[in-house]
């Protein structure tokens, strides 16, 4: 059986130490290297990651080295927020659909017999 297109268990998780969280077993309290601080499930640095390229610098808005100045883009692309974007809407073909910029697949997955 499935939900939200994932096979589910009939098996309950366990842990041999330590606590499940989210599907994962964790032991102990947490700790993150200095410079660093603890965030959901990850150590995440104090500062900006610097881009070691020439004439890049760090958009936190698009978490990614981007290009200094304009952004130039190819035929049959446009500049959106500094990256070339196609302006071609996706095939999905014919076991998909099209929401918004995702496809979507038509058909359920199958799951194996000890999952539902």
């Amino acid at each position: 059986m499935t939900a939200n297109g994932d096979c589910i268990t009939h098996v309950k998780p366990r842990c041999e130490s330590g606590i499940l969280l989210n599907g994962d077993c964790f032991v102990g309290n947490p700790s993150c290297p200095d410079g660093t601080d603890h965030r959901d499930e990850n150590c995440v640095s104090r500062e900006f990651p610097k881009c070691t390229e020439e004439g890049y610098e760090w958009s936190e808005l698009e978490k990614q080295c981007r290009k200094k100045g304009k952004t130039e883009c190819p035929d049959g692309y446009r500049e959106e927020n500094g990256q070339c974007v196609s302006g071609n809407v996706p095939d999905c073909g014919e076991n998909g659909t099209l929401e918004g910029k995702d496809c979507i697949g038509k058909k359920e997955p199958t799951c194996s017999d000890d999952t539902y």
